[in-house]
């Protein structure tokens, strides 16, 4: 099972067709896309694969410190239960 991944962007930001190899690694696929004016509601149905967990070298150094301790904060709510079903 994977995420859906649904984002809102402007008319003007809307591409068609864009080959896989020049989307930057860090690019997720959407699934659906919703446009202010006129609305609109897209659904992709695409079948570029999203990636399977996080690009940890992508990761500037700043980052990396915010999702560390956001994973450390997880950890103690919920538990060291929780730690052994952890997957990096």
């Amino acid at each position: 099972m994977t995420t859906l991944v649904v984002t809102s962007v402007k008319d003007c930001q809307l591409f068609y067709n864009i080959p896989v190899d020049k989307l930057p690694i860090h690019d997720v696929p959407v699934d659906i896309i919703f446009t202010p004016s006129p609305t609109q509601v897209i659904f992709t149905n695409t079948g570029i694969p999203k990636p399977r967990g996080i690009y940890w070298d992508k990761l500037p150094p700043e980052k990396l410190g915010q999702v560390l301790i956001r994973k450390e904060r997880n950890w103690r709510i919920t538990g060291s239960a929780q730690r052994a079903q952890e997957t990096d």
